[in-house]
């Protein structure tokens, strides 16, 4: 218990310590900024530029160690308002190092003369610069600690941080410790950030990930261990296409052989195709295996690394012109008669008025239409164009969408035009009847109803004469 009291006292005293330290590195930093903004720009020298330049350096190297210590000095923490200091002093130090920076380029001594043909090399290059300078700038990715990310955080860390001339040591190490997560993060905790710990750091994450056989066996894995695709698009071919060439590429700048192994890219991409790439893929090998000099058999030729990628290349194409094609197609499609039927009788559904009394109701439902003589009726119906199986205009019976029927004969006429004497065997209660069978009695009813018709007009004629 004793102890354990002192270890606290211990880390309560470190941290009052790194807090005054701080605090009075704080005002030297500012008492430096206040001298830079002070002198006048016309009289800075060069060697008076360049030693507040360093001297703000190690001022700023100082602080930012200091500041990351303080951060795990949890009696301090409460003294110590972390983010206020940290962008003031920032801010300070970001302008007093562009106010050198301006000086130390305007004294610098003008370049030696050169020959012509320099000249126009040195103009080319300004000319390459000022076009980088344009272009949006590059950010790196932070390392999630697995190794086969590795490469490609290493190749853009060395361009962008480490092979930069304007940072110094504890600049890239600041960077460094903020950009990796995960192992590598653990593997640089214990790292204070100095100057001289930086080559010590890319040190630690070189010997933990720059080891080529481990980095190879992640790739195989990583090959090994690829999904099958589940149908045959656009999007799964190109994940099969992609994810092969790039671990592909990666080995190949690992120095692999991998120009000698296409017969085993091909065995991988072949065990995850669905099944109709797959189909067609033993059908292009055999297209391609054609008997000649080289090849006496059927089967002897072995397919390429060339001739999967182009094959997954064209099923590509030929995915996206259909789904194109389709698009077009189904856009640009005329609507079909029963299309252009159902969508009049939906609307017909909608608005409807009857056409016996013109009221705001279906007119199977109208009390004057049904109590009317059927051959009334039927004459209404007739002469408001509505078809007789659904009372609805827009269509005729011959092409109605409706699948009712009449209740008493099944046949394709609304139950209110049913003839007494016309009886079908089935449930007289049966309000739908299968579509053949009002199919084959549409035709007979209207023939009926034509002959019934015309023998009402003859006995009309006979009674008047």
């Amino acid at each position: 218990m004793v102890q354990s009291s002192r270890i606290f006292d211990a880390m309560a005293d470190e941290g009052t310590r790194l807090l005054s330290t701080q605090l009075e590195l704080v005002e030297v930093m500012r008492a430096l900024g206040n001298v830079i903004d002070a002198v006048p720009y016309e009289e800075w020298i060069l060697g008076l530029a360049q030693a507040r330049f360093e001297l703000l350096e190690n001022y700023w190297s100082d602080f930012l160690g200091n500041h990351l210590a303080l951060a795990t000095a949890s009696d301090a923490e409460a003294r110590y308002d972390r983010p206020t200091v940290y962008v003031s002093v920032q801010e300070l130090y970001t302008r007093a190092k562009g106010i050198l920076y301006d000086a130390q380029t305007r004294l610098q001594p003008p370049p030696q003369p050169r020959s012509q043909r320099d000249n126009g090399v040195s103009n080319v290059e300004s000319t390459e610069g000022q076009s980088y300078s344009r272009l949006p700038r590059i950010n790196v990715p932070e390392f999630s600690g697995r190794r086969e990310d590795w490469e490609s955080f290493r190749d853009l860390y060395r361009v962008l941080i480490h092979r930069d001339p304007n940072l110094s040591n504890v600049e890239r190490l600041f960077y460094l410790k903020t950009l990796v997560k995960g192992e590598a993060q653990s593997a640089l905790s214990a790292l204070q950030l100095t100057a001289d710990n930086y080559d010590t750091a890319w040190a630690v994450l070189e010997s933990r990930y720059e080891n080529r056989r481990l980095l190879v066996q992640e790739h195989l894995t990583a090959l090994r261990s690829m999904k099958p695709i589940r149908e045959d698009s656009v999007k799964a071919i190109q994940y099969l296409m992609d994810t092969l060439g790039r671990h592909r590429d990666q080995l190949r700048t690992l120095k692999c052989s991998v120009d000698h192994w296409d017969d085993w890219f091909v065995s991988i991409a072949a065990s995850c195709m669905d099944s109709t790439t797959r189909y067609a893929w033993e059908a292009e090998l055999e297209r391609l295996d054609a008997v000649d000099e080289e090849t006496p058999r059927k089967g002897f030729k072995l397919a390429t690394f060339d001739t999967l990628h182009n094959f997954l290349n064209s099923r590509c194409r030929m995915a996206v012109a259909c789904s194109s094609n389709t698009a077009v197609t189904s856009k640009s499609q005329v609507p079909s008669i029963n299309e252009r039927t159902a969508r009049s009788y939906a609307t017909n559904q909608e608005n409807q008025t009857c056409a016996q009394c013109h009221g705001a109701h279906y007119l199977g439902h109208c009390t004057l239409f049904t109590n009317s003589p059927l051959a009334d009726r039927r004459a209404l119906v007739a002469r408001a164009k509505l078809c007789f199986n659904c009372l609805r205009p827009g269509h005729v019976a011959r092409v109605c969408p409706s699948q009712s029927t009449c209740q008493v004969c099944r046949a394709a006429h609304h139950t209110t035009l049913h003839e007494g004497n016309r009886r079908r065997p089935g449930s007289p209660h049966d309000s739908t009847a299968p579509a053949k069978n009002r199919r084959t009695t549409l035709a007979t009813f209207e023939v009926e109803a034509s002959e019934n018709k015309h023998d009402q007009s003859q006995n009309n004629n006979n009674s008047s004469s």
